[in-house]
Order: structure tokens, then sequence, then C-alpha cells
């Protein structure tokens, strides 16, 4: 949740400007980019209070996923940068693997 409130609602990242631009939707990522960082935390906190659901984790999984594929389509340069999309969203993803699995164990 934290990359969604500081890059995206409280100081709007460069990268997350450059990826919104690329869509060639003529939205700005001044609107944009907070609104999916609020929709991201609330993904994040619905993971959090319904831990018995997989729903959200899949719906997680799903978007990190799509977005990775995005980003390497759009702005394969942003793929080799620092705390880029492949190691945010692959960690994401084993993140969701993970509950998964541990709702798995406890409900065979």
């Amino acid at each position: 949740m934290y990359h969604e409130l500081v890059p995206k609602i409280l100081w709007l990242d460069v990268v997350e400007i450059q990826l919104v631009s690329a869509s060639g939707m003529g939205i700005s990522s001044e609107s944009v980019s907070p609104v999916a960082g609020f929709l991201e935390i609330i993904l994040g906190i619905t993971i959090i209070l319904f831990r018995k659901s997989v729903v959200p984790v899949y719906i997680a999984a799903v978007s990190l996923f799509f977005l990775l594929l995005y980003a390497g389509i759009s702005r394969p340069e942003t793929l080799i940068g620092a705390f880029n999309p492949v190691t945010t969203n692959i960690l994401g993803l084993g993140f969701c693997y993970l509950i998964l699995y541990s709702n798995r164990s406890e409900n065979p």
C-alpha cells in the first residue's frame, strides 16, 4: 500500500506520469494516478480485513500481472530502473501466492 500512497497520491512520481501518458488515452496522470492509488489501497485493506476470501487476492494477482505486462510493452525502460515493476510486481505476485497457499493449507 506504500507504493500506492507515496508515488501515486502524496508525491506523483515521474514514472507514474510516463506510464499514464503512454496509454495514449489522453487522460491526465494527475487525476488517474491518485484514483488508481486509492483503489489499490482499498484492495490492500480488503485483503487484510477479509483474510478468508481469496477473491481480492486473485484480483491483486491479475492486476499485478497485467500492470507488469503493460509497463513492459508501453515503457520497457522502466523495467531496468531501481524499484522497477519487475521487482515490485513479482514480489507482490509472490505474496499473493503465499496468501493463497496459506489459505489452502488452513482450509483443506
